[in-house]
């Protein structure tokens, strides 16, 4: 018996062979001859002969040889003309180019079939030899590059015809599938060596501008650490890959053949990842002013996912045929939402008079049209001619792009420089204020500092003077009138001591340093507990050994002045008093039940005025709420700045 091995074979020849011998039947004739329209090459002046007057077309949906192709009826082929390009778009079946070749140069002559169309999979070539069709070349992404007859990026096949000599050539396309849309062109060696010189030429004028703005934007992100540039740089590497898919195959992958299959698809995917980063940080898109920015991001994951899917398309299932179809619609379907939603939001950005958006749509419209017709092309449903030519409009809209998006990003540094400038101008002029808000609170202080003095510390020596200055008359000098007299100069002495203490204490209290913030205010609120009719409760936390001496000074002297006002001018029965500090912040609150402070008063208040500056000298930010209830001061001060000058 057979095994189920071979069993299988013979089963699937036998269907190949029932498919074509259908196909014929369907079409007419086994006996009818293959289509002669010779075409007759002599000797002209730019070595271009007109291919497509004399090929023909014939699919079939098995793979088949040439011998049965020789045999199919005459009208199972289509003529070409007058087509210059062959738009079959997505197709299912095995297509034939059948064309006669005649040489009446007085030389002996090689002749480059051309098919302006490098990413079919595989290409045989085959002419008659006496009564027979042999192989004479094989070629095609699915061959290692050494591999192919003649090494050109794409498709080409030298044939080879002596002087007087004639042949029919048959040249079976594989390109299951996928798209297939290609121009085949015959030229004579000299033309098309010419013609070839002038593709590498320009290829590397354009790999050469990418390659330098690459290197560019890289040295830029080394220096200024913008993630624009490593973007941009990322995306023009994408770009480049895949405009050069097949050159990528010829310099880099030559003995791997499945990497340029899928390297067109996955380089697509990339190319619209990398430009939903750049455009949102091109035109600083953030929630607030761009409405299709979650369309960006759904985007870019649905890009990301073709990636894997690409390899699941053509390589884990290559041999079948409907992954293919659906990966490519797939493609298409989210490089079209991509170019939508990428033009919308520019626009929006113009309309918004971000003049970014104006450079957008200015580098991205005509590559945007171009991509568009592709994807048509690719489909079968455009007759674009230019995407045969050297340079074709993909080509010419990465360049457009590609130069107009770089001067949009110096056009954005020649804004941020301004903004910059704006800005340090405004930070002068505030550094400036505050400068002579704290020179304005420094003489507050000193003033209120000899007042104090003069009317407390002053008057209490003058009392002290002018009691000891009027001593009892001899005549009342007694043991008991030198007591009393001793005893008012003590308590004179005394009081004028509590008043030094009082304010050296104000200023700053002994041992600051070594018993930090916490203890001095608890120390305060006991003291003023003790003497005053106002209830006051201390609350704090965190680690006081986060803040700078100086800072913790400053705060301490902003905590004393709000007590003093909620003593003097709140009619309070009670107040709060909370410092926390975390390992960013310090948080002030002081909230009391009096009868509130209006924002007005908050401005004419000396005391308010030199809280403000000292907060604004520590960065800090200062909110007061005041109402019939009472007032609520809230501090914030950063914690990260390191310098503070005084």
């Amino acid at each position: 018996m057979l095994s189920k091995k071979y069993l299988s074979v013979l089963c699937n020849y036998a269907f190949y062979g029932c498919g074509m011998a259908l196909f014929f039947l369907l079409s007419g004739t086994l006996k009818a001859q293959i289509p002669t329209d010779t075409l007759y090459l002599s000797v002209n002046n730019d070595g271009n002969y007109p291919l497509n007057k004399h090929l023909y077309l014939i699919e079939t949906p098995h793979k088949t040889n040439a011998q049965a192709i020789a045999q199919a009826p005459l009208a199972s082929f289509k003529k070409m003309y007058p087509k210059e390009v062959l738009d079959i778009g997505l197709t299912k079946n095995y297509h034939w180019l059948v064309f006669t070749l005649k040489n009446n140069s007085p030389n002996d002559a090689v002749y480059y079939l051309q098919l302006h169309y490098p990413a079919v999979n595989f290409v045989y070539a085959y002419a008659k030899n006496t009564d027979k069709y042999e192989l004479i070349g094989k070629t095609g992404f699915g061959l290692p590059f050494k591999e192919r007859p003649y090494e050109h990026f794409d498709v080409v096949l030298p044939l080879s015809l002596r002087t007087g000599a004639s042949a029919t050539y048959l040249v079976m396309l594989d390109k299951i599938g996928e798209g297939l849309n290609l121009r085949p062109t015959l030229q004579l060696s000299s033309a098309f060596q010419k013609e070839e010189n002038y593709q590498y030429l320009f290829y590397g004028i354009i790999a050469g501008v990418m390659l330098t703005n690459i290197i560019v934007n890289l040295f830029f992100y080394l220096s200024l650490k913008q993630k624009i540039h490593i973007q941009y740089a990322a995306y023009v590497f994408t770009i480049l890959c895949w405009v050069f898919d097949a050159l990528n195959y010829q310099l880099f992958f030559y003995n791997y053949p499945a990497v340029p299959t899928i390297s067109e698809p996955i380089s697509t995917s990339l190319a619209l990842v990398a430009m939903s980063y750049l455009i949102v940080s091109f035109l600083e898109l953030n929630k607030q002013n761009c409405s299709f920015l979650r369309s960006i991001i759904v985007v870019r994951y649905l890009s990301m996912l073709l990636v894997p899917l690409s390899y699941i398309a053509f390589i884990a299932y290559g041999e079948l045929t409907w992954p293919k179809e659906i990966y490519l619609y797939a493609l298409l379907l989210t490089a079209l939402c991509a170019i939508v939603v990428f033009l919308a939001s520019a626009i929006q950005q113009a309309v918004q008079k971000n003049k970014l958006g104006w450079f957008y749509l200015a580098s991205a419209s005509y590559l945007a049209y171009a991509i568009i017709s592709y994807g048509f092309y690719i489909l079968g449903y455009s007759k674009n001619n230019s995407m045969y030519k050297v340079p074709n409009d993909i080509q010419i809209g990465v360049l457009v792009e590609t130069f107009i998006i770089f001067l949009g990003i110096i056009y954005r540094y020649n804004l941020f420089k301004r903004d910059k400038m704006l800005l340090l101008a405004k930070i002068n002029q505030q550094q400036q204020e505050t400068a002579q808000q704290i020179v304005a609170a420094q003489e507050e202080e000193r003033k209120r500092l000899a007042q104090d003095l003069h009317d407390d510390l002053g008057a209490t020596l003058s009392t002290l003077l002018l009691h000891t200055s009027n001593l009892p008359e001899d005549e009342q000098w007694n043991r008991q009138t030198v007591l009393s007299h001793n005893a008012t100069s003590i308590a004179i002495s005394k009081k004028a001591l509590a008043d030094l203490r009082l304010i050296s204490h104000n200023l700053l209290p002994k041992d600051f340093a070594n018993l930090g913030i916490f203890r001095i205010l608890q120390n305060k609120v006991e003291e003023l507990n003790s003497l005053g009719f106002i209830d006051f409760r201390l609350v704090t936390s965190g680690n006081q050994a986060l803040i700078a001496p100086i800072v913790s000074i400053t705060v301490y002297r902003i905590i004393n002045e709000l007590i003093n006002n909620v003593i003097k001018h709140s009619m309070a029965s009670y107040c709060n008093v909370e410092l926390i500090i975390d390992e960013e912040n310090l948080m002030l609150i002081i909230e009391d039940n009096g009868t509130g402070i209006s924002l007005s008063e908050s401005n004419l208040g000396i005391g308010l005025k030199n809280i403000k500056s000292r907060v604004e000298f520590l960065g800090g930010i200062l909110n007061i709420d005041g109402n019939k209830k009472g007032t609520s001061t809230i501090i914030e001060i950063p914690l990260n700045q390191n310098n503070y000058d005084a």
